[in-house]
């Protein structure tokens, strides 16, 4: 069975382990917002909750698959690895700093985990789901013990209650490595397919994530991502309410998605621009398309 099938161990309407996943993340980020509370005044206790929740870390980050390109390429992914782009306050070999921890993990998913990320690239991507299955299945037997006496809070000293919190922030953590890096391989593989499409050619930017109203809407936030697949140039669209929450902003600014890997790097230099409505919105868009010398956008969603 290669890469790209379903998983014939998944039983018929049961949510595949990417669905799932991003049911339980957004819940683990909520429940241990407040993980770190009440330690700042005892570095002893602090030191003992970072320890608990990195040694967390290590054991989730080690239980990870690699992921083989379906190609049966050499070039070989490590899931979510040490570094990852977006998983908060993850620094070094597993080093936690405070509450932003958890709070960072949380925001992984809003910027281009779920967005644009339907059920059929996703869906056919056993790799991404594998990463998934992995990390639920270590949160359901999260209580039957590690056999690492850190992981475990065994001699530290916390309550069972902060232990419990505390192991919720590494999966809040995790969550966010593992869905940064799913979508940064979404967008790349996205990218390999439309480059080979193109042959050499123009072919046409493509749409890598969108979500929302792109018409704008002061309560429903727009968000698109849209990049030249061979050169990984392109543009990130948002919109946000105004100060009085009956107009919408709409921004753009210059990005660039590595090709290689998928990484979004989105430079607080880069050129941007507010518009006022979606029509001047989509005017910038397009002015920025035909000087890149590229057609219309194609789309990947």
């Amino acid at each position: 069975m290669g890469p790209d099938t379903p998983d014939a161990g998944e039983a018929p309407g049961e949510p595949s382990p990417l669905v799932r996943l991003r049911q339980l993340g957004p819940q683990w980020a909520g429940a241990s917002g407040g993980a770190f509370a009440g330690m700042a005044q005892s570095p002893e206790r602090y030191a003992a909750a970072s320890r608990l929740v990195a040694a967390w870390l290590n054991r989730l980050r080690a239980a990870a698959p690699d992921a083989a390109e379906p190609s049966g390429a050499s070039e070989t992914d490590v899931v979510g690895g040490v570094g990852v782009a977006g998983a908060g306050g993850v620094t070094g070999a597993g080093g936690v700093t405070g509450t932003g921890g958890a709070a960072g993990a949380g925001s992984a998913a809003g910027a281009g985990g779920a967005a644009g990320a339907g059920p059929g690239d996703e869906g056919r991507d056993r790799v991404a789901q594998a990463a998934a299955a992995a990390l639920l299945d270590a949160w359901d037997h999260r209580e039957r013990g590690t056999g690492d006496a850190v992981a475990d809070g065994t001699g530290l000293p916390l309550t069972d209650a902060e232990r419990a919190a505390l192991t919720t922030a590494a999966f809040a953590i995790r969550y966010g490595e593992v869905t940064a890096w799913v979508a940064a391989r979404r967008r790349r593989r996205a990218m390999a397919r439309a480059a080979a499409q193109a042959n050499g050619g123009s072919g046409g930017w493509l749409v890598l994530d969108e979500a929302g109203d792109p018409a704008g809407d002061p309560f429903i936030a727009y968000r698109r991502l849209e990049v030249d697949p061979v050169t990984g140039a392109g543009v990130l669209v948002e919109t946000r309410p105004d100060e009085s929450f009956t107009g919408v902003i709409h921004g753009v600014q210059i990005i660039s998605v590595d090709p290689a890997t998928g990484e979004l790097t989105a430079d607080d230099d880069a050129e941007y621009w507010e518009c006022g409505s979606a029509e001047e919105r989509e005017e910038r868009v397009s002015a920025l398309r035909a000087n890149d010398d590229r057609g219309p956008g194609d789309s990947a969603v």
